[in-house]
């Protein structure tokens, strides 16, 4: 079983973080919005400063819902900011890396996707074969199987595209 190198290990726990504070702005977004509804107010669809407004034009009058509410938002707010500050900080580790710039040309690639699989895979020589990679990944190919008939399909055609932009076969972070 290989090792992870220690940058590596660095990336994965922003990546990690930042996971974690996208779950604590969803939660907290769904609470002041559950919280909202109990008292008859349904906010549109919007995040960000649309949600914000949103929040402040709705909020009943009474102190007890708005110091709640208030608590949840300035709460909101805080980890909106940690989160654009990790993001900041992921898209410069990318355009330093080689690879990373590569794979962030490919269609629906941006930084943290680029970083994520650069970071899972660490040292592609481990793998001999980019079907390898599929499976330690987590993706099986389609199969047709019918008495002597045994087809392995094709996970997704953009697999090509992944495979010529990491071809570099190098360790990502020396």
């Amino acid at each position: 079983m290989a090792v992870k190198s220690l940058q590596s290990c660095r990336v994965r726990a922003i990546l990690s973080a930042r996971r974690q504070l996208v779950m604590v702005l969803t939660g907290l977004c769904n609470q002041i919005r559950g919280l909202l509804k109990t008292f008859g107010m349904v906010l549109g669809a919007g995040s960000g400063g649309v949600f914000e407004r949103a929040v402040h034009e709705q909020c009943p009058d009474d102190p007890l819902v708005r110091d709640a509410i208030g608590a949840l938002l300035s709460a909101w707010k805080v980890a909106g900011e940690r989160k654009a500050e990790l993001e900041r900080q992921m898209i410069r580790i990318a355009r330093q890396e080689d690879v990373c710039r590569r794979l962030t040309t490919v269609p629906g690639v941006g930084a943290i996707t680029s970083l994520t699989f650069v970071t899972a895979l660490d040292d592609p020589t481990r793998f001999r074969r980019s079907s390898d990679v599929g499976a330690y990944l987590g993706l099986t190919p389609k199969r047709y199987q019918s008495g002597e008939v045994d087809l392995a399909g094709r996970i997704s055609k953009s697999g090509a595209a992944w495979r010529a932009a990491y071809c570099s076969r190098r360790p990502m972070f020396s």
